[in-house]
Parts: structure tokens; C-alpha cells; sequence
């Protein structure tokens, strides 16, 4: 998995991001990758924006790539962001040629009122992961709604916002096909392109 601080768990212990959680619900083998104040564009605190994850998934030779649009990426330029965008989920598909390879719209915090650059960046990766013969998902925003799932900066989901997270993209990923009825990836019957 590929993302930003909300994939990686920001000021939770690492068992209470959602990856890990997703994970102990079925059968996957996660290796969260996520790394904060990362994007397409952005580089985060690991010196390096999602390009520089691409060595790692090659080593792994992941069966499925999960790739969050960020927020971190917000106020750049569209071309920077779809130029990225696109670049990354080239090089992933090179990289690991027979994954099922899904990306996730960015997901915002608990207002209502959702920022025109979440729009932005979900479409920049919903067209480069379909390029890729990939599956996009919306999973909407699970926060809305919900102060009580966020930490004090108003950013970061708490453990309890993380699980609503987890909920969202088993959902979109069992309604799109990823996943079969065990929660196992189905290769073939995911929605690709």
C-alpha cells in the first residue's frame, strides 16, 4: 500500500492504521508502505514522493497495489499533478505487471464542506490508474460528519476514524470485484480499466 500520513496512521501506533486493520479483517498480507506528507508530487518525510516506493512493490511482487490520491499534493498545479500522477502509476505497472492495481480518492477530514482539490487530485488518479488497466475507487469520505474520529490537528483520523476508513475501502473493494466473497483478490473478476 502507497499513501500518505491517514494510510500510515499518524500518531497512532502503527496496528491502528487502516491497512492494518483492513487487513485483519481478511485474508491480505499487507505491507503498508505509507509515509506522511507524501504524494504524487509531494515529497513527505521519507525524501521522496510515491515515485520512490516503486523499487520496493517491484521487490515485493505484490499480488495487489493499493495507491492513495493525497492530499498533499493540493494546491499544485493540475499538469504537475496528473504528469505525476500518471508517471507513478506507469512506473508501478512496469514494475509489477500482473497486480490488480486500485487507486483511492482522497479522502478529507470531518467537514462537510469538501475542498475543490479533492476533486482534483481523485480525477488525476482515476484517469492514470484506468490508463494502467487498473480499478479506481471513491470510497467517498468517511469522516464527514465526525469530529469525534479526529485527532487534535483536525487532519489526522483517530484510531476510531482509521476503522471507518477500513470499512470504506473493504466495501468499494468487495462492491468493484476486487475481492471475492472470502475477502481473497480476484484477479479476474476485477473491474480493470
Amino acid at each position: 500500500m502507497i499513501g500518505d500520513s491517514l494510510m500510515s496512521g499518524y500518531g497512532l501506533d502503527s496496528s491502528q492504521a487502516w491497512p492494518t486493520v483492513l487487513s485483519a479483517a481478511l485474508p491480505l498480507q499487507v505491507t503498508n508502505l505509507a509515509c506522511g506528507g507524501t504524494g504524487f508530487v509531494a515529497v513527505g518525510d521519507c525524501g521522496t514522493d510515491y515515485s520512490g516506493f516503486v523499487p520496493a512493490v517491484a521487490a515485493l511482487a505484490p499480488q495487489l497495489i493499493i495507491v492513495e490520491s493525497s492530499s498533499n499534493d493540493f494546491d499544485l498545479s493540475n499538469e504537475q499533478i496528473v504528469d505525476a500522477t500518471r508517471d507513478t502509476l506507469e512506473q508501478l505497472r512496469a514494475a509489477a505487471p500482473d497486480a490488480v492495481i486500485v487507486g483511492l480518492s482522497t479522502i478529507w477530514n470531518d467537514d462537510a464542506e469538501i475542498p475543490p482539490d479533492v476533486e482534483i487530485t481523485s480525477a488525476a488518479l482515476a484517469e492514470a490508474v484506468t490508463e494502467v488497466g487498473g480499478t479506481f475507487l471513491d470510497v467517498g469520505q468517511p469522516l464527514a460528519g465526525h469530529p469525534e474520529w479526529m485527532q487534535f490537528d483536525d487532519v489526522h483520523p483517530t484510531s476510531s476514524g482509521q476503522r471507518a476508513i477500513a470499512a470504506a475501502v473493504r466495501e468499494a473493494l468487495l462492491a468493484y470485484d476486487v475481492l471475492d466473497d472470502s475477502g481473497e483478490v480476484d484477479a479476474a473478476a476485477a473491474t480493470l480499466g
